[in-house]
């Protein structure tokens, strides 16, 4: 069965597009640094501590960036005929993605601030120096902490299996906009070109004529079968 070809809609903009992958890269990081906390022992976690929190500081820091520009600057409108409730849940997906690292980022900067040792911005600021030390407070601000990565980890799973979903099952361009240069990749999945123009047959069967290719035009006409 011939798979539909997908629609081609308005990408997103190079500004939106590297916040989201640097946030994404980054926030990756930031787990992957935490995952490394229930590997080593506790007095082997001085120096894993501080990268952490200096790079989750600096997640917060560019989620709030994308979020100004995001309001500057409004996303693309999901393809024509989504459903109001695929509309309704990247509504409440993206909410609660957003919601979550910020959360996650006040309650790491609570937590330096009581730690009892020094964490550093990278080697600079002692954000320990905010407030007092208070062991009892940490105790409590750890567990959610983990309660906050834990449902992080659950929405950016959530989130990339959406975008998944648009790709290969509902084969729309919502993942095709978001990624570098997606708005090639949208002319080579556009409605006008024909499947077995972009997968010729190695008989030639179905080859268009060169005389057929609009020279001033990307997309080529269908040939009747």
């Amino acid at each position: 069965m011939k798979k539909r070809a997908r629609p081609v809609s308005r990408q997103y903009g190079t500004t939106a597009k590297w916040l989201h992958w640097l946030v994404a890269f980054l926030l990756l990081s930031v787990l992957m640094v935490a995952l490394e906390f229930a590997l080593v022992a506790p007095a082997d976690r001085a120096e894993a501590i501080p990268v952490h929190a200096s790079l989750g500081l600096i997640v917060v820091a560019l989620t709030l960036v994308r979020l100004a520009w995001r309001s500057a600057v409004p996303p693309p409108p999901l393809p024509a005929g989504t459903s109001a409730a695929t509309h309704l849940g990247a509504k409440a997906g993206h909410f609660l993605l957003y919601a979550l690292i910020l959360y996650q980022g006040l309650i790491g900067i609570w937590m330096a601030a009581l730690s009892p040792v020094a964490i550093r911005f990278f080697n600079g600021f002692n954000l320990s120096a905010l407030s007092p030390a208070s062991e009892g407070s940490l105790v409590f601000l750890r567990q959610l902490h983990f309660a906050g990565a834990a449902a992080l980890a659950f929405v950016i799973t959530a989130h990339v299996a959406a975008a998944l979903w648009h790709h290969f099952v509902r084969r729309d361009d919502v993942l095709i906009r978001m990624v570098p240069f997606g708005g090639l990749w949208q002319r080579l999945a556009a409605p006008a070109r024909a499947m077995e123009h972009r997968f010729p047959s190695l008989a030639k069967q179905n080859w268009p004529k060169s005389q057929n290719w609009p020279k001033s035009q990307i997309r080529l006409k269908r040939m009747p079968k």
